[in-house]
């Protein structure tokens, strides 16, 4: 906190974050600061979208605010309302439109090993047959139905997202407009059996 205090002393920065730090470690770094007089970490940057990331890709390290047992951190995130710059939010191509929730034999051909060993598991292949099943209602992308999703969550939220064809990043900014109801949020994540 220090190093970035005098970083920005120094006019080299604006403002600093962490990029999988968990909310405690941030909370801790904060308390720092504020008992300090200095500026507190401004933002955080895990893993966040609907897939959830049930082993570390990479095998050590990444931090994730998906899935229930991360309710705990979503809430200090809600509370805090600290920017999340969210990373991997359409599981790594879970959500690119490639794979498909009837094929999952066939998803290591959109999803390189390490998105298939923190993506790949039976919860979030039916995640994806819910999502193409409201994609189909809305008339829209299966990405566009995970973004949207990621936008009526009650975090400070902005999720990462690639792509190759500038119409696919104005598809993913079209998400933010679909009317996703309460139901159909918890329905995605599988909070809700049925609609």
């Amino acid at each position: 906190v220090e190093i970035f205090n005098s970083l920005h002393s120094e006019g080299k920065i604006g403002a600093f974050g962490g990029s999988n730090w968990t909310h405690q470690r941030i909370a801790e770094a904060n308390e720092y600061a504020y008992s300090h007089s200095l500026i507190p970490f401004a933002v955080s940057s895990p893993n966040f979208g609907l897939a959830d990331q049930v082993k570390d890709p990479w095998g050590g390290g990444c931090v994730t605010i998906s899935g229930p047992e991360n309710q705990e951190a979503r809430d200090w995130y809600e509370k805090n309302q600290m920017p999340v710059v969210a990373y991997s939010s359409l599981g790594r191509g879970l959500f690119s439109g490639k794979v498909k929730s009837d094929e999952p034999q066939k998803a290591s051909e959109a999803m390189d090993a390490n998105a298939m060993k923190g993506y790949a598991c039976p919860e979030n292949f039916e995640r994806l047959r819910r999502c193409e099943e409201l994609a189909r209602k809305y008339h829209c992308t299966v990405p566009q139905i995970a973004m949207a999703w990621i936008y009526r969550q009650p975090l400070n939220c902005f999720a990462v997202v690639s792509t190759t064809k500038p119409e696919r990043m104005q598809e993913n900014i079209r998400a933010m407009e679909l009317p996703l109801t309460e139901d159909e949020v918890l329905y995605l994540d599988l909070r809700k059996e049925a609609l």
